[in-house]
C-alpha cells in the first residue's frame, strides 16, 4: 500500500531549520572566541554537546517509536528548547569582575603607557584601525592596580599601537587625581564605560583556568550544550521520520530529495545574514551577530508551525516481542559493525570542521587588515557554498550509491577528506578556501544518505526511528571526539597544523577502510 500523504510539509521543515540553524550553529566556535574561550574550552564544549546527544538521541528515538502520536509536540518542543537557550547566548559573556590585572605598566610620566599581557599568537591587523578610527577621542576609565589600587585615566585610540603582538596604550590622568600616582612595572586591569573596549584591552580572570571557575562560562556551557542538544536531536528524528516517510510513496521520491531543501534553506540565508552582521559590525571593536540571531528566531518560530502540519507515517500495529534480542543480533554481525565504526571516523572529520572558521579567521588577522575584512561575509559564503554543492548531491545521492556500490562511495568520502584536510594545511589566504570548499558537496551530500539507508534496512521491524538514532549516536561519538581533539590541537598548535594532522589521519583511515572491504 503506498504512502498518499503530502510531502511539502517535510520538506518546507527541512528549509526553515536549516534557514534558521545558518546564521548561528556554525559561528558559535567564533563566538565563543570572542566572549574569550579558549581553543580547549570551545573543543570541550562541542564534545559535551556531542556526549549528550549520545544519551538523548536513541532515547529520544525509543520514546517515538514507542510512542508515534507524541513525534510531532516532541520536535516541536525540543525546537522551542533550542531556540530559546541559543537566544540566551547573545546576553552572556564576562563581566568586569572577571578580569585579571593583565596589563603591564610601562611608564607612569608624562603619561602612564600600558601594554596588554594577554599576548595572541595572531593579532587581528585592523583592531589598530578600528581604534584609531572609532575610539579616537578620550574616554573616562579607571586602572585596578596591584600597588596604586584605583586609578581615574582617560583612554585615546589614536595611541594605540602594536608592539611584539602586545597591545600598547597611553593613558592620561586627570589633573584633579594627579595626586593618585602609578607605580612603573604595575599590573591593572582597566574599566572603560565601553565593554568592547574591556574585552579587547583585558585577559579574562587567572586566564583560561580562571575563566573555567567563572558564572559567565557556565551560563554559556549550558545554554550552549543543552540548545545544541536539542536541535541535533530534531536533526537525528526528523531524518529517521523522512526515511519513513518516502518508503514506497507514490511520488518514488528519496529520502535525499526531502533532505536537500534543509541545503538549500542554509544557503539562503548563511550569505546574507553574514553580509548583515559584517554591515552591523563595521563601527564595532567586535562582530555583532545580534542580526543572525533575529533571523535564527523568526526562522525557527514559523518552523515549529510547520511542524504540526507534518504527516507522521503509522508505526506497525504490531512490535516484534523480542526486539532487544532482534537488535542485539544485526548489531554485532561484523559487516554492521564495521559500518558503525565507519560513522564514528567520519564524524571525526565533521567534528574537525568546527574549527574552519577559526582557521579562516587566523590567515585573515596573518596577512593584513584586507584579509580580516568582510571576514562574516565570507564565513557566510563558504556556508553558502556548502550547500550549493550538497544540494545536487543528496538529489542523485540514490543513483550514484546504486551505480557505484555503498562501499566504493564509503572509501570516496574518506579519500575526499583526506584531500580537503591536506588543502586547509597549506591555505596562506582566507579565500582560497572558496576554490575547494565545493568538496564539502558529495561528502555530506554522500554520507547521510548512506547512514540513514543503512540504518533503515538493519532495523527490526518497529524500530527503524531507533536504529536511526544508534547509527547518529556513533557519527555523533565521532563529532565529539574530533570536536575535542581539534580544538585543543589549534590552541597549542595553531590551525593550519591541525588540519594538515587530520590530512593524514584520514589518508591512513582511506588505505585502512580500503583494504579491510577488500578483505570483507
Amino acid at each position: 500500500m503506498t504512502n498518499r500523504f503530502p510531502l511539502w510539509p517535510l520538506k518546507l521543515h527541512y528549509f526553515l531549520m536549516g534557514a534558521g540553524a545558518a546564521p548561528i550553529l556554525p559561528f558559535l566556535p567564533v563566538i565563543a572566541k570572542q566572549m574569550g574561550i579558549p581553543g580547549s574550552g570551545v573543543g570541550f564544549i562541542l564534545a559535551l554537546v556531542q556526549i549528550s546527544g549520545l544519551i538523548i538521541k536513541p532515547s529520544f528515538g525509543y520514546f517515538m517509536d514507542k510512542y508515534p502520536s507524541k513525534k510531532k509536540s516532541l520536535l516541536q518542543l525540543m525546537m522551542l528548547v533550542a531556540m530559546i537557550l541559543l537566544n540566551c547566548l547573545k546576553h552572556t559573556g564576562p563581566s568586569n569582575s572577571n578580569y585579571e590585572k593583565s596589563i603591564n605598566l610601562t611608564q607612569c610620566q608624562p603619561h602612564i603607557k600600558g601594554v596588554t599581557d594577554n599576548s595572541m599568537p595572531l593579532v587581528d591587523q585592523c583592531l589598530k584601525h578600528k581604534l584609531h578610527s572609532y575610539y579616537n577621542f578620550e574616554h573616562k576609565c579607571k586602572l585596578d592596580c596591584e600597588k596604586s589600587l584605583i586609578l581615574d585615566t582617560t583612554f585615546d585610540g589614536s595611541s594605540v599601537s602594536i608592539e611584539n603582538e602586545h597591545i600598547v596604550f597611553n593613558l592620561v590622568q586627570p589633573i584633579e587625581s594627579a595626586e593618585k600616582s602609578c607605580f612603573q612595572y604595575d599590573k591593572c586591569a582597566i574599566d572603560c564605560s565601553n565593554e568592547e573596549l574591556n574585552s579587547v584591552l583585558n585577559t579574562v580572570q587567572n586566564g583560561e583556568d580562571g575563566y573555567y571557575q567563572s558564572k559567565s562560562f557556565w551560563w554559556i556551557f549550558i545554554f550552549w550544550v543543552v540548545g545544541a542538544t536539542a536541535w541535533n536531536g530534531v536533526g537525528t528524528l526528523q531524518d529517521a521520520i523522512a526515511t519513513q516517510s518516502v518508503q514506497d510513496h507514490y511520488s518514488g521520491e528519496t529520502f535525499g530529495h526531502q533532505r536537500l531543501w534543509g541545503s538549500v534553506g542554509w544557503g539562503c540565508t548563511a550569505l546574507t545574514v553574514g553580509y548583515m552582521v559584517d554591515n552591523a559590525s563595521a563601527d564595532k571593536l567586535l562582530f555583532d551577530y545580534s542580526p543572525a540571531f533575529k533571523a535564527m528566531t523568526i526562522l525557527w518560530i514559523l518552523d515549529i508551525l510547520v511542524i504540526g502540519k507534518l504527516s507522521i507515517p503509522s508505526a506497525p500495529k504490531s512490535l516484534s516481542t523480542s526486539l532487544n534480542h532482534d537488535m542485539s543480533q544485526r548489531m554485532f554481525d561484523v559487516k554492521i559493525l564495521l559500518f558503525l565504526v565507519y560513522a564514528v571516523i567520519i564524524g571525526i572529520f565533521l567534528g574537525s570542521l568546527t574549527q574552519e572558521f577559526i582557521l579562516l579567521e587566523e590567515l585573515g588577522n596573518r596577512s593584513d587588515c584586507n584579509g580580516a575584512q568582510a571576514m562574516k561575509f565570507l564565513q557566510g559564503l563558504v556556508l553558502a557554498i556548502n550547500c550549493t554543492a550538497e544540494t545536487p548531491m543528496f538529489l542523485y545521492s540514490g543513483r550514484i550509491i546504486k551505480k557505484f556500490g555503498t562501499t566504493q562511495v564509503m572509501n570516496s568520502i574518506l579519500f575526499l577528506f583526506a584531500l580537503r584536510m591536506f588543502f586547509y594545511g597549506h591555505m596562506i589566504s582566507p579565500w582560497q578556501v572558496v576554490l575547494f570548499e565545493w568538496i564539502h558537496g558529495p561528502i555530506v551530500g554522500l554520507f547521510y544518505p548512506i547512514m540513514t539507508s543503512t540504518a533503515f534496512k538493519i532495523s527490526p521491524e518497529g524500530l527503524t526511528t531507533t536504529t536511526t538514532a544508534i547509527a547518529y549516536f556513533m557519527e555523533g561519538l565521532g563529532i565529539a571526539i574530533g570536536s575535542w581533539i581539534a580544538g585543543g590541537l589549534v590552541q597549542f598548535i595553531g590551525a593550519s597544523a591541525t588540519f594538515k594532522l587530520f590530512g593524514w589521519f584520514a589518508s591512513f583511515m582511506f588505505v585502512f577502510h580500503y583494504t579491510i572491504q577488500k578483505a570483507l
